[in-house]
């Protein structure tokens, strides 16, 4: 309740701080037809989004086969169908996730790739916190104590920003997901008795905790400088909401997987149903891996954003650029060059 009220002062100075909308593409107007169903439409992703979870949490305890499953799973992903289909017809200005934003470049890559930090920070929160306090019997103080490194190796890589200036972030997001490879790896080998905190969970918190936070902060710098300008606001809403929802639809999995699998590996006492857990996230980071390691390009590393009206930078563009740069440049050392001829002459 405390935070609700400290929040309400920014919520108003929103009113008058975030300017008006200045631009004008020139569509045609709004009908009341388009109106109703754009109200619409977002409340059709949101329902999509809670029938998917629906259906994934309902699986480990009613069987996949059933209509509790099928029923809300093939309804989110026909209503997420609908949904994108409606964005393409939409006009730009209008639509919540204007289509275009799929074509700048890496864009596909780096949302992707913002599914994945919250979804591990809040698996290995979820899964370690109820077996040490419900198995372990460790009192909340002692439970929260050993989850220290994990809050402070984050907030010490959430430093580097300014690495993105020396390196691709191609580069450093593929360290950032060896890291959580290797730390995901520990917890699935080990960690299902208290005398292994040290040798398995606190290397795998401070390596893991690393990678996520490196990811987070330079995914969210590389969205944007792929972007244009004008769609910070657009792109920065995509961004946290894939954060928020491989959180959700991960936790979701994860917490799917761990009861199946303790069903038939001695219950909740056993260690397998979590190592399990960890095996498919393990999966997950994996796949990112592959995915940044194969369409991520770096040939707009370092240069300006596009424009609202360049759907991407290629490498045409990229070389214009640079042939600009040399251009300016040749023309400075012909200036130079000009001037140094006429001094001899006069001499």
């Amino acid at each position: 309740m405390c935070l609700d009220f400290s929040l309400e002062p920014f919520a108003v100075a929103c009113l008058f701080v975030i300017p008006p909308e200045i631009v004008n593409y020139g569509d045609k107007p709004t009908t009341r037809i388009t109106k109703f169903v754009l109200r619409h439409a977002n409340r059709a992703r949101l329902v999509a989004i809670i029938l998917f979870i629906f259906a994934v949490t309902s699986g480990s305890a009613g069987g996949w086969a059933t209509a509790q499953v099928l029923v809300p799973l093939v309804m989110s992903v026909l209503m997420t169908a609908g949904f994108l289909y409606w964005e393409t017809v939409t006009p730009v200005d209008k639509a919540a996730i204007p289509p275009r934003t799929w074509f700048y470049h890496n864009f596909s890559v780096l949302f992707g790739l913002a599914l994945l930090p919250f979804l591990w920070w809040t698996a290995v929160f979820t899964i370690l916190t109820t077996l040490w306090q419900n198995i372990f019997h460790w009192s909340v103080i002692s439970t929260a104590v050993h989850m220290l490194p994990i809050g402070v190796m984050a907030f010490a890589a959430s430093f580097t920003g300014s690495l993105s200036r020396v390196f691709s972030p191609k580069w450093i997001i593929l360290t950032s997901l060896s890291f959580l490879v290797v730390a995901t790896t520990l917890l699935a080998f080990g960690g299902g008795r208290p005398d292994q905190y040290w040798l398995f969970v606190f290397p795998a918190f401070t390596l893991g905790s690393s990678g996520a936070m490196l990811i987070y902060t330079h995914a969210n710098i590389a969205i944007f400088q792929a972007t244009p300008a004008s769609m910070a606001g657009t792109v920065g809403a995509i961004f946290n909401g894939a954060l928020q929802f491989g959180s959700a639809v991960g936790l979701a999995a994860v917490g799917s997987i761990e009861p199946s699998v303790e069903a038939s590996h001695g219950g909740p006492q056993e260690y397998h149903g979590r190592a399990a857990a960890f095996w498919f996230l393990l999966g997950i980071v994996l796949l990112e891996s592959i995915s940044v390691s194969c369409f991520y390009q770096m040939d707009t590393d370092h240069l300006p954003s596009p424009k609202f009206n360049e759907l991407a930078y290629d490498n045409t563009t990229a070389q214009q650029s640079k042939d600009k740069t040399d251009e300016i440049n040749g023309i400075g050392h012909n200036a130079k060059t000009t001037k140094g001829q006429m001094s001899n002459s006069l001499v």
